[in-house]
């Protein structure tokens, strides 16, 4: 009768495999005496051992992209999450208000759609290219400077960071199905994007779709897809969903724009520089702050929490955890919190910009149209503002050999303040003190850390963000300087 050995599926690293086949070795050559690591069987058995080691490493990562929870590669992600309907955000531009002063002329003056502005170049910041939205026509006799009775600027232009690659030539159709073709440059603010196709009657401009699924054969549609190198991509269809562009050499073309992110908040009066100076033109600058601020692309740490809270919420607003999950499926809300009040029957949402800053009447009236689409009717709510609790806290810290106080000091108090970044922890998240330690930790000056105040993890209000407040560091050992 023949006796099935049972396999330890739980082996697997370098020891595991290696005891695991001299056990094996002893049962089918009981006479095999040297397990020394001299002897030429173990050698063997060892290199065995740290192949199946790597292997092993190999499988754990190939299955850990296969969930949301463990995934680390974005292009995984991406595609777990366009499973159930959600795509991560593209890096968005930042956008300015821009100013012209000019000699005054006899007749309006016309400063052109496209003329790029910068920020001045130097050695410790890159420059900023910033492209005019339209056309900027100063009137006769004014110098582009006059105000209204409120000090507003009267002659300025919007302006978007970015520059626009015009008309680049993307590629020939082979005319088959699923056809993809990679943009030049990078990155690529997706929603700039204008394609257009030549089927033998002339360029036609084709319309961007977030996917497939409402394409039919004739419907002139493509996707973009964006890996991790920031490169861009455009998708067609496969004749059936979405439709096969026809073959003419060189007949796709797109025309947009690169750059985006927060890299294009540049502070007031930064904008200042011209790439080609009319010469009626004094000077150029942006009054005030982006009235639209750039963003980067969205993070796989946002993606895994908003993704499932969208497919919670099902696109409807009922229990109270659905106006949760639903204001954090909103683009810029990064922390979202919803509380039910009996007395009032009411119900009180408060969201965290993805800027940690406080909602702009614009972001608030979205939101309110937002939830006024998905509520059922009668229900009682209000946006509020996000609210934030200081964090006080007393340390006593132990210095490295050879590393000065000051420079303890200043290092753990920049890793708490990173610990507490806006957007780190949510509403009513409970902080606990061993996580402030192991981040303290993380520094090689710090030998050791005991929290003198608070003694406990610290309860955070559920309608309140932690954010640090009074910091008291106590150093011993290490070199006293201060």
């Amino acid at each position: 009768m023949e006796v099935r050995r049972e396999i330890d599926y739980s082996t697997r690293d370098y020891e595991g495999f290696r005891n695991d086949m001299i056990e094996m070795l002893k049962k089918k050559l009981p006479e095999y005496s040297d397990f020394s690591q001299s002897d030429a069987g173990i050698v063997l058995i060892e290199l065995l051992a740290h192949g199946l080691d790597i292997l092993s490493f190999y499988n754990d990562v190939v299955a850990n992209e296969v969930f949301l929870s463990t995934a680390r590669e974005r292009e995984s992600i991406m595609k777990l999450v366009g499973y159930i309907g959600y795509n991560l955000r593209y890096s968005t531009p930042a956008k300015f208000k821009q100013v012209f002063e000019i000699e005054p002329q006899p007749t309006p003056y016309t400063i052109p759609k496209g003329l790029k502005v910068m920020t001045k170049r130097d050695d410790v910041e890159p420059q900023i290219t910033f492209e005019l939205d339209e056309d900027l026509v100063i009137p006769a006799g004014k110098t582009g400077l006059e105000t209204d009775e409120n000090g507003e600027y009267l002659y300025s232009v919007g302006i978007t960071q970015g520059e626009t690659i015009t008309m680049e030539v993307v590629g020939t159709s082979r005319n088959v199905p699923d056809q993809e073709f990679k943009l030049g440059y990078k990155p690529v603010i997706v929603d700039s994007i204008e394609l257009y196709v030549d089927e033998g009657a002339g360029l036609v401009r084709w319309n961007r779709v977030e996917s497939f699924v409402d394409s039919d054969v004739d419907k002139r549609d493509f996707v973009v897809r964006i890996n991790e190198q920031d490169e861009a991509f455009i998708q067609f269809g496969n004749g059936v969903s979405g439709k096969i562009p026809e073959r003419v050499v060189n007949g796709i073309r797109a025309t947009y724009r690169i750059g985006g992110g927060q890299i294009g908040n540049v502070a007031p009066n930064t904008i200042t520089e011209l790439s080609n100076k009319p010469a009626v033109v004094i000077r150029t600058f942006n009054p005030e702050e982006a009235y639209e601020k750039g963003r980067d692309k969205e993070s796989i740490e946002s993606a895994k929490i908003k993704a499932p809270a969208q497919l919670r919420a099902m696109d409807r607003a009922v229990t109270i955890q659905d106006f949760k999950d639903l204001a954090l499926t909103v683009d810029f809300v990064s922390k979202s919190q919803a509380i039910y009040d009996k007395e009032t029957n009411k119900i009180s949402i408060y969201a965290l910009p993805d800027d940690g800053e406080q909602l702009t009447e614009k972001q608030i009236k979205y939101l309110e149209d937002f939830f006024d689409e998905r509520i059922l009717l009668g229900t009682n709510y209000v946006i509020e503002q996000p609210q934030f609790q200081n964090i006080d806290l007393s340390l006593r810290i132990k210095a490295g050999n050879g590393y000065k106080h000051s420079t303890v000091r200043e290092v753990a108090e920049g890793l708490l303040e990173g610990y507490f970044s806006l957007g780190r922890f949510g509403f009513g998240e409970e902080i606990q003190l061993f996580g402030i330690i192991d981040a303290l930790m993380g520094y090689e000056g710090i030998r050791s850390v005991i929290i003198t105040d608070p003694t406990d993890d610290i309860l955070v209000d559920e309608t309140k963000i932690p954010v640090i407040g009074n910091v008291v560091i106590e150093i011993t050992g290490g070199i006293d300087d201060e």
